[in-house]
C-alpha cells in the first residue's frame, strides 16, 4: 500500500467535485483511500478521474459517512443519485462540525 500524498488528495478531491458534486475534508478522503490499499496504486496508473477509480473512492466515502452498504450504496447512486450525493456532503459537514468542535 502507498500512502496518499498531498497530491493524490488534491486530485482525489478534484475527481470526486467533477464525478460527485462533492467538497469533502482532505481527512475523509485519506481514510476511504487507506480503507483500499489498491486505490493509490490504480490511481497512479490510471489518475484519480478514472471512472473504476471514482466509482470506487465514492462508495467507499458513502459507505463510511452514511454507514450503508455497498449494495445499499449502489442502488442510491443508480436511482437517487442526487440525493445520495446530497447526503454524503451534508454527513462531510456534520463531521467537520464536529471535529473542529472537539479540536477546540
Amino acid at each position: 500500500m502507498t500512502e496518499p500524498t498531498t497530491r493524490d488528495l488534491t486530485a482525489a478531491q478534484a475527481a470526486l467535485r467533477g464525478y460527485a458534486a462533492v467538497t469533502l475534508d482532505p481527512r475523509i478522503i485519506r481514510n476511504a483511500i487507506n480503507n483500499d490499499p489498491d486505490l493509490t496504486e490504480i490511481a497512479a496508473a490510471h489518475g484519480w478521474a478514472d471512472t473504476e477509480v471514482t466509482d470506487k473512492l465514492f462508495a467507499i466515502i458513502c459507505v463510511q459517512l452514511l454507514h450503508i452498504t455497498y449494495e445499499e450504496q449502489t442502488a442510491r447512486f443508480f436511482t437517487r443519485r442526487a440525493a445520495l450525493e446530497g447526503d454524503v456532503q451534508a454527513a462531510n459537514d456534520r463531521w467537520m462540525a464536529n471535529n473542529r468542535e472537539a479540536a477546540r
